[in-house]
Formats: C-alpha cells, sequence, structure tokens
C-alpha cells in the first residue's frame, strides 16, 4: 500500500478504493462475505497501475492469483517492468514471444544505464542503430552530456553511429558545451627509445574518429603494431568507448591482432564492451578459420582465446580432419576438446573417418578389457596405431594407454564412439564377450559408455530375451544383475512375459521364501516394478502373507516390507484375519513378542485393534510388557535395529556399562556382599518400604543359596563375585522400576536376547524352592553375559584363562 500511495495518482486509488469498499459492504449486508471476482476488478488499466508500483520480483511472486491478474501480469506488468529493470534475459525471452517491444525505448533505457547487454540484444535483432532517436528521455541526455563535459557518455554515442550534430549546435547556440570538452588534450606514450604524443580537443576525441584514426595508422607499419595495446588503452583511459573501435566499418582487425599476440588482456580489453562482435566474427570467419588451422597442435593459447570470444566453425569443417586425427592418433587431446568447443562436430568427422578411427577405438576397448581383468602388460606399449609423441610434443593421460585414449575421447565428445559400436567389428568383440559370459570386462566398456551394447542387444534380443527368461527361471539373480547393469533394455520383455513372470515369481521364488533374490531383484534391477507386481497378483500375495503371520515368522514379514509391500493397506484389506492371529499369539502361554514388535514396526493399527479386543487383552498375564510393545510412541526395536546388529558391540557395551554399573566394588567389599553382610548400594537413593525391604533380605538369601549351590565360598573367583552382584543389582533395579525398559529392550533385542522381561522378574519367584530361583537368576546372569561379552581377540591373541 506504501508503494502504492507512493507511485499511484491519489484520485485513482481512492477510485478504486471506494469501489471495492461499496461492493463489499453491500456484499455484507447480504449476509455473503465472497472475495472480490473478476466483476470488481474488471477494470484492467486500474490493475495495470497497481500492479506497476510493484517490483519485478514482487510481480513474478503473483502468477497464481486470480485470471483477470494474469493477463495483466502477462500482456503487460512483466515485460514493461523487465524493461525497467533491465532483467534482459527476461525481456529475452518476451521479444522471442509474442510480445512486442518499442525499440526505441529499449534503445534509450540500454543508452541511459550505458547496458551494453541490452545494446547486443538490440544488434542480435539487427536494430538499425543509425537511424535511431530514442525516446524522449534521450535529448535531454545528450545534452546533459554535452553540458556536463561526459566524453564517455558521448563517444558510446556516436559508436552507436547517433548523430550528434544538431544537439552540437543548439548546444553551441546558447553556450551550453561544457569547458572541459572546449580544452585541449594530449597522451604520451613512451617506449624504449621512442615517444607516441598525441594532441587533440576533447570534443574531438568525443564527437569524432580521431582516437580510431590514430590506431589505425599504427597498425599500417608492422614495426609498430607492438605499440597498438598500449595506445589503445591510453584512448580508453581518456574516455573513448571501446565499440568504436571494433566494428565492421572501423578497426575491427584488432581483434586479429590481439588473438595472434595471444593476449589475454588484450582480447579482454576490446570485446568487453562491444556491441555488434558477432558481425566483426562474420566478417573476419575466413582470417579465423585460417588462424585455427595454424594454431592446432601449436599454439593453444589462441583457441583457448577464440572460444573466449564466441567464435564458432560453422563451415568447411573437413579441411580439419587430418590435423584433428593426427591429434588423436598422437594422443593430444588437448587440441580436440578445444576444437571441439569452436563447434568442430566430431560426430561427423567420426562418419567421415571410420575406417582409420575404427581400428584406434578398437585396440583401446580390447586394452580396457585386458586391464580389467589384470591380464594387460603394464610395460607394454600401445600398438602401432598410436603414434609417438615427437620430442617437445606432450601426451595427456597417466600411461598413454590406448584405454585411456578412448577414456579422453569419450569425455570431450560420447558421441565419437557410437558409430564404432555398430560396426561389424565391435558386434563381433562383444558376441565374443558374451559368449564367455564375460561380464566384468563388458561393465568397463559401459562404464566408459553407457549404451555400448545397445546395437548387439538390438540385433540379438531375442536370444538376450531367452537367456533373461531362463534366469528368472532358474533364480540365478546374479545372471539377471549382470544383463541389466550392461543397460540392457529389459522393460519390453517385462511387458511381453509379465504374466510368465508373475507365475514364476509366485510359484518359484516367493514359495522358497527366496528374500536374498528377491531384495536384489529391487534393488539392482530398477525397471521391475514391486508395487505393479503386487497389485496383480493380490489374492495370492495376501494369502501367502496370511500363512506367515499364522506361522509366526517374523523375519519373512521384515524382508517384505523391504520389497515394498503395503502392510498399510494390507491390514485394511484383512484386519480380522490378522487380528484373530495376532490376538493368539498375545494370549498363548508365551507370547510371540518379536512377532508383535515387528507388527508394530509395520504399522499395525493397535489403537482399532485395542478398541475391539481390550477385554482380552488385559486378561494377559504379561499386561505391562504387552503395553510397552504396542505402544506407538515407544522405542522402535524392529525392524530399523535387525540391521545393524553386527555393526554395534562396542556402542552397546558401552550403553550396558553405563546404565548397569554400580560403581567400582573393592575385592574386600565384594567378599562381604558374598557373606551377605553388606547392602550392595543402588546407582539412585532408593527409599526402602517394609516390602521392598523384605523383598531384598529375601532377594539377598536367594543370591546367597545359589551362591552355596554351585561354588564353596571360599573357591568363588573375585570376577565371578563382581558379576554375581551385578546380577543381583539388576534383579533389584528390574523389580522396582529403576531401569528404563526400552533402553534394556532394545539393548537385549540387537545382542539376539529376545526371550528374558525385566518386567517379569517378580520376587516371588525367587522366594520359592531352590530349582526356582536358580532358574531365575540363571537368565539374570545369562543377560549379563550378553550384556558384558567384549569383542572378539585379535588373530594370534592368547587371552588370560580364568576359573569359569
Amino acid at each position: 500500500v506504501s508503494k502504492c500511495d507512493a507511485a499511484m495518482d491519489g484520485a485513482l486509488l481512492r477510485e478504486g478504493t471506494a469501489e471495492m469498499k461499496r461492493r463489499a459492504d453491500g456484499s455484507m449486508a447480504s449476509g455473503q462475505l465472497d472475495a472480490p471476482g473478476p466483476k470488481v476488478l474488471k477494470d484492467e488499466g486500474l490493475v495495470y497501475t497497481i500492479l506497476m508500483c510493484l517490483s519485478l520480483a514482487e510481480a513474478r511472486s503473483m502468477w497464481h492469483l486470480r485470471q483477470v491478474f494474469f493477463k495483466v501480469l502477462k500482456d503487460k506488468v512483466v515485460p514493461l517492468l523487465a524493461l525497467t529493470e533491465r532483467d534482459w534475459s527476461i525481456v529475452r525471452s518476451f521479444m522471442d514471444g509474442a510480445f512486442q517491444y518499442n525499440l526505441e525505448v529499449v534503445f534509450t533505457e540500454a543508452v541511459l544505464h550505458s547496458d551494453y547487454e541490452g545494446l547486443r540484444l538490440l544488434a542480435e535483432r539487427k536494430f538499425a542503430f543509425g537511424s535511431a532517436k530514442g525516446d524522449a528521455r534521450l535529448k535531454p541526455f545528450v545534452q546533459e552530456a554535452l553540458s556536463k563535459g561526459s566524453v564517455e557518455r558521448l563517444s558510446l554515442l556516436r559508436s552507436l553511429r547517433y548523430s550528434l550534430a544538431e544537439d552540437l549546435l543548439e548546444c553551441t547556440a546558447r553556450g551550453g558545451i561544457a569547458e572541459q570538452l572546449l580544452s585541449e588534450g594530449s597522451i604520451y606514450v613512451d617506449f624504449l627509445g621512442s615517444r607516441n604524443s598525441f594532441r587533440f580537443s576533447m570534443l574531438d576525441l568525443a564527437t569524432s574518429a580521431y582516437a580510431e584514426n590514430q590506431v589505425d595508422a599504427l597498425c599500417k607499419h608492422r614495426a609498430s603494431l607492438y605499440k597498438v595495446p598500449f595506445v589503445l588503452s591510453s584512448f580508453l583511459k581518456a574516455g573513448a568507448a571501446t565499440n568504436s573501435f571494433l566494428r565492421v566499418d572501423g578497426c575491427g582487425y584488432l581483434l586479429l591482432l590481439a588473438l595472434a599476440a595471444e593476449s589475454f588482456n588484450f582480447v579482454y580489453l576490446l570485446i568487453q564492451e562491444v556491441v555488434d562482435l558477432r558481425a566483426v566474427l562474420e566478417r573476419y570467419d575466413q582470417e579465423l578459420v585460417l588462424m585455427v588451422n595454424k594454431a592446432m597442435g601449436q599454439r593453444p593459447g589462441v583457441l583457448d582465446l577464440l572460444h573466449f570470444c564466441g567464435f564458432r566453425l560453422f563451415q568447411d569443417q573437413e579441411q580439419f580432419d587430418a590435423p584433428v586425427l593426427s591429434c588423436i592418433q598422437r594422443q593430444d587431446f588437448g587440441t580436440v576438446e578445444r576444437i571441439s568447443k569452436l563447434g568442430f562436430d566430431l560426430h561427423e568427422f567420426a562418419a567421415r573417418k571410420q575406417a582409420e578411427l575404427s581400428s584406434l577405438l578398437q585396440s583401446g576397448l580390447e586394452d580396457l578389457c585386458q586391464c580389467a581383468t589384470g591380464s594387460a602388460d603394464p610395460n607394454q606399449a600401445a600398438d602401432g596405431l598410436w603414434k609417438t609423441p615427437e620430442e617437445g610434443e606432450s601426451r595427456e593421460g597417466p600411461d598413454g594407454r590406448p584405454q585411456t585414449a578412448v577414456r579422453r575421447l569419450v569425455e570431450i565428445d560420447r558421441r565419437v564412439l557410437e558409430l564404432h559400436f555398430q560396426s561389424e567389428l565391435f558386434l563381433r568383440f562383444a558376441d565374443g564377450l558374451m559368449s564367455g559370459k564375460e561380464f566384468v570386462q563388458m561393465r568397463h566398456i559401459v562404464e566408459v559408455h553407457p549404451h555400448a551394447f545397445r546395437a548387439y542387444f538390438r540385433e540379438n534380443y531375442k536370444a538376450m530375451e531367452d537367456l533373461l527368461f531362463d534366469a528368472f527361471c532358474r533364480r540365478q539373480i546374479s545372471l539377471i544383475v549382470d544383463l541389466t547393469s550392461l543397460r540392457l533394455p529389459i522393460v519390453p520383455f517385462l511387458e511381453r512375459r509379465q504374466a510368465q513372470l508373475d507365475a514364476v515369481l509366485l510359484q518359484s521364488w516367493f514359495a522358497s521364501k527366496a528374500w536374498t533374490e528377491l531384495v536384489m531383484l529391487r534393488s539392482e534391477v530398477r525397471d521391475f516394478d514391486f508395487s505393479a507386481f503386487f497389485r496383480r497378483t493380490r489374492e495370492q500375495i495376501d494369502r501367502a502373507v496370511m500363512d506367515i503371520i499364522r506361522d509366526g515368522y517374523w523375519l519373512d514379514l521384515h524382508k517384505l516390507g523391504q520389497l515394498g509391500f503395503d502392510f498399510d493397506q494390507f491390514f485394511s484389506r484383512r484386519f480380522e484375519e490378522v487380528s484373530a492371529s495376532v490376538l493368539q499369539f498375545m494370549t498363548m502361554p508365551h507370547p510371540h513378542f518379536v512377532l508383535l514388535r515387528e507388527l508394530s514396526a509395520l504399522n499395525f493399527p493397535w489403537a482399532r485393534f485395542m478398541e475391539e479386543h481390550e477385554a482380552c487383552i488385559l486378561a494377559s498375564k504379561d499386561q505391562e510388557y504387552m503395553q510397552f510393545l504396542i505402544s506407538l510412541g515407544s522405542f522402535d526395536v524392529g525392524s530399523k535395529v535387525y540391521r545393524v546388529v553386527e555393526q554395534t558391540c562396542k556402542l552397546y557395551h558401552s550403553m550396558a556399562n553405563t546404565m548397569f554399573s554400580s560403581g567400582s566394588v573393592e575385592e574386600a567389599d565384594i567378599e562381604e556382599i558374598s557373606a551377605g553382610q553388606v547392602e550392595v548400594p543402588a546407582e539412585s537413593p532408593v527409599i526402602e518400604t517394609p516390602s521392598s525391604s523384605a523383598a531384598g533380605h529375601a532377594q539377598r538369601g536367594s543370591m546367597l543359596a545359589i551362591v552355596g549351590e554351585t561354588l564353596p565360598e571360599a573357591r568363588v573367583p573375585a570376577a565371578v563375585k563382581a558379576t554375581m552382584v551385578r546380577a543381583r543389582e539388576l534383579a533389584r533395579l528390574a523389580c522396582q522400576k529403576k531401569i528404563d525398559a526400552k533402553k534394556v529392550m532394545a539393548l537385549l533385542i540387537c545382542r539376539g536376547m529376545y526371550c528374558w522381561n525385566p518386567l517379569k522378574a517378580d520376587m516371588e519367584d525367587c522366594e520359592g524352592d531352590g530349582k526356582d530361583s536358580a532358574r531365575v537368576w540363571s537368565q539374570v546372569e545369562s543377560v549379563l553375559n550378553f550384556l558384558d561379552a567384549k569383542d572378539e581377540p585379535a588373530p594370534g591373541f592368547q587371552p588370560t584363562p580364568t576359573a569359569a
């Protein structure tokens, strides 16, 4: 609103606002609060005036508004804002479209800001600079330049062939020309043993071709050519426009001089502010082509500068075939890459020189295969097809082998090899590799060019299809992966053999639970869509999944989830059947906790299940542990955990020490603890109640009974005593709910200990006879053995034997 208030006519804004308010009040009176529609904003002039107060970025952010806004934005606002902010990429796109710009306005906008990119855009459209008059803003701009003595602005206008005569007469008549323009200027350029001096009127420098004439006089003498860059830079420093030198009708040949000198600074000085460089390059095309031919293999800097200038080779490229072929044979790929950047078509070159290139490329591919298998002699030089560089010439690559040449050609333009891959020589070579099942060598060729075997597969697709189907029937996943890694197009095969493949996968792969092969098929063969397969075979797959759940095979469910099976939809379709199996696993004497946890990881709808079967769940004797298993916000110890078991032994050992260590215990204290004379301190202060105190004494008595039954007290080693102390402390913490059950269960499941439940460690089991208490404490000690398991010793390391 602030932008509109600042830039828009107040009366127009008030009129539009009053109209919107009046219509909104009418909507409120009728009880309808509809947003302003096209009828309210049908005045495109008002919308245009409002939107023109925005910036280009703000206007472009409004593309998705209602249709009337979009129409105004596209047809008027955005093109004009792009011109105002001189975003020439957007202006170019609208010029290429249906929008018609006033080129005189574009010319004026570019001149006012000395924006050469906009002037180049006009030059590309063949704008007649000589007859340009600009809009109303240009004349005050010229007169201001004359009154302030701006040599740069006047020189730019003159280089664009804008007529300054009328403005000069007007300013001269009223005495408005700046004193600086009427003064005399001088330039002195000292060379070794000579001095060049130039004296001129500043008005002549700005409005006449004085600078160009002086540079042209220097270029006429070979002995003074080295002075040209210095004199040119001096005139530019004085205010002469760069564009006045590099013109078709001016000193365009200065570019040839700069290129021949291989001077990047000289070339950059010439082209940085040139308006119509393309016309200069077209005018001197023959000279530049000759320069390319002379520079190949000798002066790479010239080729780089030509690419920097934007020069392109369009016609008569055949004259470069022999030099390019010679560069390839010498492995001078720097020159090949440079001429390719200049527009030399290497694909057409390969078609013209296929006979010479085919043997070269084939030798490189064979060398690549030999290096892949390790059978190549690293000291063996390239064969006679590749020339040895002459003295002073460089050959790229670490070793100059033929395979290096093939790789570099592919990096420059991989189309060079496409015709060779269709040749009879390569097809016989590929057939030999396929017959010997040399997939390693073939993969190395595919790494160089991904479509190397496309022509071979096209000619032998029927045999490849039969081989691939036979691999599916035999469950030879390695062969399937090898064939697809060679970019064999298997989509037509999958479409034609869809019914047969579905039957094979159901009756062979899934029936035998070949999970390893199925997972590899999903991960390596991206064109095979398991989601579509599951949709086509929904009834059979659903029955198989139900059988897996009924049998309690949690690992099969986990593998099926890795194949992308949609368990959410499956649970929705078969909820009653799955619920019946889940209820059975919950209420059985030994609940299948691992399967239940896997179902949780697969997003089984426990909330819905609990609503329908809550009464049966409450009767379960493992209610607390069941709540832990099916809690939606609990620690996920399902499928994610099973994949990292082998990698986290040290982590779990550290976690166990942190959670269950009760501090350092001296040997004397251990003996007192084993004798039942000292209470073991807890990790955190615990206020004992009568029940907990009694439980602690009963626990301590049962532990002493176990010690007495297993070993005589005098023969109990200190390490065993410490283990027993920690086991007793763990059991006490478990019974008093002083440990984090989620972390414990995550730890135990990852260690492979699925059966022990710390929440079931009831003290009543410890108060019975010696056998029951011994069973309980043996479970605790077994858990501690898992938690305290050390890493495997290194080979050759002999641990010190200790008493068991």
